[in-house]
C-alpha cells in the first residue's frame, strides 16, 4: 500500500476537501446553509418549496430553517407565499434577486471541480463519497439522524 492510500493519509484528504468545501461555502455574503436553502428552494418540485420539506432535505428541524428562511427573506432572496395545497405550510419562492444571487453559488465552482475527475473514474469516487457519507451516517450521530443522502427533487413528501 503506497503512503498515500493509507486509511489516516485519505482521511487526511478527505477532511481537508471537507474543510476547504465548507470553507467555499461561505462565499457572496451568505452562509453555507443560506446557500443550501436558496439553491433547495430555486430546484425542488413548485409545492415542495416549503420550510418542512427543507427541513426534512437536510435532517434538521423546523426551528433552524426558519431563520435561514428569515435571513434569505431579509435580503430580498426568497419570498413567501400561502401554499393553495396547505394552510400551515408557506410556499418559499425565489426572487429574481435570489436567481441573480445563484449564480454565485459556490456549489457551480464544485462542479466545475468535480468535472475535471476524468469519466472514467467518477463512478468509482461516486462510490467512495456515498461510502463514507453512509459509514459517518451510521456512527449514529443525532445530528445525522434524519440527513438524506440525496439531491432534492420532485419525488419528496408534500406538506
Amino acid at each position: 500500500m503506497a503512503e498515500e492510500d493509507t486509511p489516516e493519509s485519505l482521511s487526511a484528504l478527505f477532511e481537508q476537501a471537507s474543510r476547504m468545501i465548507h470553507g467555499m461555502g461561505h462565499a457572496g455574503g451568505l452562509t453555507s446553509a443560506q446557500w443550501v436553502a436558496l439553491r433547495y428552494f430555486s430546484d425542488s418540485s413548485p409545492f415542495n418549496r416549503t420550510m418542512a420539506s427543507l427541513a426534512r432535505f437536510q435532517g434538521l428541524s423546523v426551528t433552524p430553517i426558519g431563520r435561514t428562511v428569515r435571513n434569505l427573506i431579509d435580503r430580498g432572496y426568497v419570498e413567501r407565499f400561502p401554499n393553495p395545497r396547505s394552510k400551515r405550510a408557506d410556499l418559499i419562492i425565489v426572487t429574481d434577486e435570489g436567481k441573480r444571487k445563484l449564480a454565485e453559488d459556490p456549489y457551480r465552482q464544485l462542479i466545475g471541480i468535480m468535472s475535471k475527475i476524468p469519466p472514467g473514474d467518477r463512478a468509482a469516487t461516486a462510490k467512495t463519497i456515498k461510502t463514507v457519507l453512509e459509514e459517518i451516517k451510521e456512527l449514529s450521530l443525532p445530528q445525522f439522524d434524519e440527513v438524506a443522502l440525496r439531491a432534492p427533487d420532485s419525488t419528496e413528501c408534500e406538506d
